[in-house]
């Protein structure tokens, strides 16, 4: 069974899209820094192997909370529609 709840006046549209573009931008730049120090060699070679693996964890989870927050906002801005 499909349920439709009318989120017109519930969700204010434009604060949820200004709200998820913001966290999307701060997770973008927090990628950044992380993908910018794996692709460093001496970070690479000198760091233990358990350090490198935690920040290739992290980078994976920043990846995938932003591809939900895409996913999020791309609903939003259909249902905004």
């Amino acid at each position: 069974a499909t349920i439709y709840v009318n989120l017109e006046g519930i969700i204010d549209f434009a604060q949820e899209i200004n709200r998820l573009d913001k966290e999307i931008n701060k997770l973008t730049n927090e990628l950044s820094i992380v993908s910018k120090k794996l692709r460093n060699e001496d970070f690479l070679r000198k760091a233990p192997k358990d350090v490198v693996e935690k920040v290739k964890e992290k980078q994976e989870s920043l990846m995938e909370k932003q591809q939900k927050l895409r996913k999020n906002l791309d609903k939003i801005k259909e249902l905004e529609s």
